[in-house]
């Protein structure tokens, strides 16, 4: 699928890319990969953000949630998407603080006048499970795992009917949301694969309802219109943030297995057409706000929508 030197290209990169490039798109055994894993917190660009954190409180850019994007909840997605190892000196300790922090007890959510954000507990569950905390117990006492399944079961119970999520649901909004749906139904993907088998079989349930939904969209437009829904869906940033776009939605599908749909053939086909002449995606924008580092730069090819715009074709490739 790749034509000649592009994975040669990105084996040359930052180890965290020569990582995922060889477990998810090459598919070399884990065992064989440690050496190569361990180097991401000790070179490139994870040891930069590794370095960032403040021993001291265990938390990056001086809070849980903000300020955006070097905060301690978005560094900790960093780290993930690079594909550090959860034993990382620091990781799994900034984890709990995270979800301990972000996640309030019963006499905390007792208290708030609106429901922790969707999005935002989503991406707790995914931070949760890859940091592996099992039953540790979290800074205020409560156990890792009893707290996650807690947020497992108000993510599936605030699903809505369409198949996905959305925040404002709690508002009264009946229609699910792309950037909501697409941090929750990872959420759900991760937990079904986790080691905490509680409710893993409802959280994979949720799945074929996510493709439809993301399906019925043709994966970013209106269901109304038939118009792109915001033209940042179809730019390819990277990291991702909180924020939906197709790159990301197809590379949900291709990690979950889902099957081929016909709805998803304009998005597969405008991302081939993005291809450069030498067979690699540039970065064409990210997302304002603070940041530790560009990884990229934008505007020049990327390593890493290269690489998954790769696993999309792997997946898909046949039909585009």
């Amino acid at each position: 699928m790749a034509p000649d030197g592009v994975v040669e290209w990105l084996l040359a990169g930052d180890p965290s890319v020569e990582y995922q490039t060889r477990s998810r798109l090459l598919r070399e055994p884990p065992e064989a990969l440690r050496p190569l894993r361990a180097r991401i917190a000790t070179e490139g660009w994870g040891a930069r953000f590794l370095a960032a954190r403040d021993p001291a409180t265990g938390m990056w850019g001086g809070g849980l949630y903000s300020p955006k994007w070097i905060s301690t909840h978005y560094t900790l997605l960093d780290l993930i998407a690079l594909g550090i190892d959860p034993q990382a000196p620091g990781f799994q300790e900034s984890a709990a603080i995270l979800v301990d922090g972000l996640w309030p007890d019963a006499a905390g959510m007792a208290a708030r006048r609106r429901p922790v954000d969707t999005c935002i507990a989503g991406m707790l569950v995914t931070i949760g499970v890859y940091a592996a905390l099992g039953s540790r117990a979290l800074p205020g006492g409560r156990a890792a795992d009893a707290t996650l399944r807690e947020i497992v079961d108000h993510l599936l119970d605030v699903r809505l009917a369409d198949g996905g999520w959305n925040c404002q649901s709690w508002m009264g909004d009946s229609h699910s949301s792309l950037h909501t749906t697409v941090s929750v139904a990872e959420a759900m993907r991760d937990w079904a694969a986790g080691e905490d088998t509680y409710r893993a079989a409802d959280a994979r349930a949720t799945g074929p309802g996510v493709w439809e939904f993301l399906w019925r969209h043709r994966m970013s437009r209106s269901e109304r219109t038939g118009e792109v829904i915001d033209p940042r869906m179809e730019r390819m940033p990277f990291p991702s943030r909180w924020y939906y776009d197709t790159l990301r939605g197809l590379v949900y599908l291709a990690s979950v297995g889902a099957p081929w749909d016909d709805r998803m053939a304009d998005a597969v086909a405008g991302l081939v057409s993005r291809r450069d002449a030498d067979g690699r995606w540039p970065l064409n924008a990210g997302y304002s706000n603070k940041t530790h580092f560009s990884m990229e730069r934008v505007g020049s090819p990327s390593r890493w929508n290269t690489l998954r715009a790769l696993l999309v074709l792997d997946a898909y490739g046949g039909y585009a």
